[in-house]
């Protein structure tokens, strides 16, 4: 596979944990009444889920500058890019701060629009040139 695709495959990959871990936080009685281990039922009082977030969310803003620097992404992508990295790890570090419903739910939310609005940046940048 061709590195911008590995790319793509992480930004994916990186993505999917912040998004999946506020869901889990969001539905944690209804994950534990069903028996499902996840990080927010098996460490109720820890900072675990919270540190998780914290890695994925860095580890997808760094990722997701990886197509300006194999030169597949201009200036308009890094740019936008870094823009949306910036205001999803906001938005992930009150959840950081607070693990709360209410902030799990803006980071869920923050997770569906930050993905296609960085879709949407690649297919301009590549429109443009």
């Amino acid at each position: 596979m061709a590195p911008p695709a590995w790319i793509l495959f992480g930004i994916l990959f990186c993505w999917q944990m912040p998004h999946f871990l506020a869901i889990a936080i969001i539905y944690a009685a209804d994950y534990e009444k069903g028996g499902f281990k996840m990080l927010p039922t098996i460490y109720p009082e820890s900072k675990r889920t919270s540190y998780v977030i914290l890695f994925f969310t860095v580890a997808l803003l760094i990722t997701s500058l990886g197509l300006y620097i194999l030169k597949v992404g201009g200036l308009f992508y890094a740019v936008g890019a870094a823009i949306l990295g910036g205001a999803f790890f906001m938005v992930a570090l009150k959840v950081i701060m607070e693990s709360s419903k209410k902030n799990a739910r803006k980071l869920m939310l923050a997770s569906i629009i930050y993905l296609p609005l960085l879709l949407i940046i690649i297919l301009i940048e590549r429109m443009l040139h």
